[in-house]
């Protein structure tokens, strides 16, 4: 067969591992690593591949570029071709091998390994924190922060209590006043007295006056009291703690040195540094 593209119901052959996997949509399922008799095996996902088995009849057109269905993205991914058909049984004498080495896929397995027999650690399906991005074959998982922000609200304080008493003190005024007094100023005479006189005892009474001070009191205004209520801004300081996510990396592998390369905003990232 050659290398021109083919119809579905014709046998797909090795010229196809490689290729893209498009849906009806165009939306990208994955890449051919193997061809069966009757099936192409689909790789999706790039650190946990997952194979799907998709049977001739679904697809459209065949070549060495691209693969094409006639079932969309999601519809191909939801038929349940991510096991392994009956039909093969891990049987892998039909198998069309690849080009590396022409080496022959392992049998299929049924179980959650990928195909280098690796368990996968989780499944993206399960973790709802983990993304995978099927174009790129990277995992994007993202790292979350608090942010704090202050913002006001109205509440009652309490109330002032304006209150006027009656306060008693003492006060002394300075009165002028005037009072008759009694002057008895005594000048020597010597004259005779009038035929008859005789001595005798008098008493006189002269009156006096004078001014007595009499306190009146009257309510006068002395002052007036403007009550009013004014806003007055001023600043607070209030203290709260946040939170945020830090990515770490273990690596648990025995052999090997240089597995993991972190970068932060496109540069090395520093030993230590929190990802």
């Amino acid at each position: 067969m050659d290398s021109e593209a083919r119809g579905g119901g014709e046998m797909i052959g090795a010229d196809v591992i490689g290729a893209d996997v498009v849906g009806a949509d165009g939306g990208k399922v994955g890449k051919v690593i193997a061809a069966y008799a009757g099936y192409v095996v689909v790789e999706k996902g790039f650190f946990f591949p997952t194979d799907y088995y998709i049977p001739s009849s679904a697809v459209v057109s065949a070549g060495p570029d691209e693969v094409m269905l006639n079932l969309t993205k999601d519809e191909a991914l939801h038929q349940g071709w991510d096991a392994v058909p009956a039909s093969l049984g891990g049987d892998v004498a039909e198998m069309v091998p690849g080009e590396a080495g022409n080496a022959p896929m392992s049998s299929p397995d049924t179980t959650r390994a990928d195909r280098y027999g690796h368990a996968q650690p989780f499944d993206h399906e399960i973790d709802g924190d983990v993304t995978h991005d099927d174009s790129g074959g990277t995992i994007t998982v993202e790292l979350h922060e608090e942010t704090a922000t202050a913002s006001t609200r109205e509440r009652d304080l309490g109330q002032v209590r304006i209150e006027k008493q009656i306060v008693t003190e003492d006060q002394t005024i300075d009165v002028p006043v005037i009072e008759e007094r009694i002057r008895v100023e005594r000048r020597p005479v010597d004259h005779a007295v009038e035929a008859g006189a005789t001595l005798e005892e008098r008493t006189f009474s002269v009156p006096i006056r004078g001014d007595v001070v009499d306190v009146e009191k009257e309510i006068r205004v002395t002052e007036e009291v403007t009550i009013q209520k004014e806003a007055v801004e001023r600043s607070t300081t209030v203290e709260t703690t946040v939170q945020h996510e830090e990515l770490r990396v273990d690596d648990t592998a025995t052999t090997g040195e240089g597995r993991v390369t972190e970068t932060r905003g496109g540069a090395p990232a520093a030993p230590g540094d929190s990802v």
